[in-house]
């Protein structure tokens, strides 16, 4: 009789500790702010949650350096074991070893190895149908976006849904998990800097990605993570004067100590809106840009810096020395895009596409127009350039009959070797006729989309159309 006491107390024992472990505390909460607060020397965490801690630190790390390559040079199968050594019946143990395996798949993705990423996608998904609540909440935002990257390649483990569809619910999910009081704050600052991150990548629209950003603003006071993603979502989206806003505001703050990604981001604000205090900016990320991510494309910004002062004996060199380098990002492959087509630049066509880029859309086509006695010497590829750019500034404005007219000439076949231009002249105008209701004409132009080919930015585009069809 003792021993099965003494047997029965042993085991309640043991499930009081299996139960105990796990437990998101303080001390996980506040290295899991830190870590989104881009300190990269988080306090000690329970053994059970150090893996997992060391796996989110790479990737938050490896996104705002701009240092991808770090990424996958990290040992994330010993991370994966070294967290089933701790493996229990745990909700949160399911999150750990669910997002270990995720991170896996992204990397895979990155380095091209699909089987790879199919293979840890499903045994996250696996593992995260094992957890409870917000956390599932939480992995099927993932899995929208992991979804739609699979679905050309692997449609049989992807689900068959239409771009709104992925939008709806990722936004619904994502508004879920904001409002429910067991969720950690760290967790809700992770899905709003989430959210503006990946909804891009589901196809959601400039103003619902902004309005994102401008609703989860307060999280930019403890977070100098959500302050980069939410600056550089804003710039990208044509909203320069509320970028600058808010990086004068992590400039105070101290946020720029923490990621030399925010000198970048402040150059390129600034040049949008034609301050020549860009130049620091610039030179102060090439200089401190040790792993050279993005190197390139601040040095083809500084070009156009130069270039539009007249200083072209500064700027040729800038770019000759931007084409001899490896690109390490995409944006880097853009700036020697850019680079190479330096014979066809133009200041007119800069001034008006830095006007673009800040949202100042009214202003890019009365700059043009205003210019528009220059078009009798621009070659094929300026005169390309300039109706695309007058194509984006009506649509964006909202005279989508003169957008179309613009963007129908810039749809040309015989300069898409060259120019992205066409691609993504065919692709707005589908998706102009799919927002007037005209689906058989759209996508008759995402068609034509899909048959261009692009020196840049094709598979992005190409996949983009697909969507559209859907």
């Amino acid at each position: 009789m003792g021993k099965t006491i003494t047997t029965a107390l042993l085991f309640f024992s043991l499930q009081l500790v299996a139960s105990a472990q796990f437990a998101y505390n303080d001390a996980c909460a506040i290295a899991h702010s830190k870590i989104l607060n881009l300190d990269f020397e988080p306090n000690s965490v329970p053994t059970e949650f150090q893996s997992w801690i060391e796996g989110y630190m790479l990737l938050t790390q490896a996104i705002t350096n701009t240092n991808i390559e770090q990424l996958q040079q990290a040992d994330y199968s010993q991370l994966i074991k070294n967290q089933k050594q701790y493996e229990s019946d745990n909700a949160y143990y399911y999150l750990c070893i669910s997002d270990l395996q995720l991170i896996k798949s992204f990397v895979s993705i990155s380095n091209k190895s699909y089987w790879q990423a199919v293979s840890n996608y499903l045994a996250a998904r696996q593992n995260a149908n094992k957890t409870i609540g917000w956390m599932q909440k939480r992995f099927r935002m993932f899995q929208l976006v992991i979804d739609a990257q699979l679905y050309n390649n692997f449609p049989i483990f992807a689900e068959n849904l239409t771009t709104e569809q992925r939008i709806t619910k990722f936004i619904n999910l994502a508004t879920t998990i904001e409002s429910d009081s067991l969720v950690p704050s760290a967790f809700k600052t992770e899905i709003a800097i989430l959210s503006v991150l990946l909804l891009p990548s589901l196809g959601a629209g400039d103003s619902t990605i902004v309005q994102l950003c401008q609703k989860n603003m307060d999280k930019c006071k403890t977070s100098a993570a959500a302050t980069l993603a939410f600056a550089n979502t804003l710039w990208h989206k044509g909203q320069s004067a509320e970028a600058k806003k808010l990086l004068t505001s992590a400039l105070q703050n101290g946020f720029f100590e923490k990621a030399n990604r925010f000198n970048l981001l402040m150059g390129c604000t600034l040049q949008n809106i034609q301050n020549d205090s860009c130049k620091i900016y610039l030179n102060r990320y090439i200089e401190k840009q040790a792993n050279g991510g993005d190197v390139g494309y601040a040095k083809f910004k500084l070009a156009w810096h130069f270039f539009l002062q007249g200083d072209t004996a500064t700027a040729s060199p800038l770019c000759a020395d931007v084409k001899q380098h490896r690109a390490i990002t995409p944006n880097d492959a853009q700036a020697k895009y850019e680079c190479s087509l330096y014979q066809h630049w133009d200041s007119v066509l800069i001034v008006a596409r830095l006007h673009f880029d800040a949202g100042n859309y009214a202003a890019c086509e009365q700059y043009l127009l205003k210019n528009r006695h220059k078009l009798q010497n621009y070659t094929n590829a300026q005169l390309n350039e300039y109706a695309y750019r007058m194509g984006r500034a009506y649509h964006k404005m909202g005279d989508l009959t003169k957008a179309k007219k613009f963007y129908e000439v810039a749809a040309n076949q015989q300069l898409a070797n060259l120019l992205y231009y066409p691609s993504y002249a065919f692709y707005y105008l589908g998706e102009i006729y799919k927002a007037e209701g005209n689906q058989p004409k759209a996508d008759f132009y995402f068609q034509q989309c899909k048959k261009t080919s692009s020196p840049i930015y094709k598979e992005s585009i190409h996949r983009k159309a697909e969507l559209q069809m859907r």
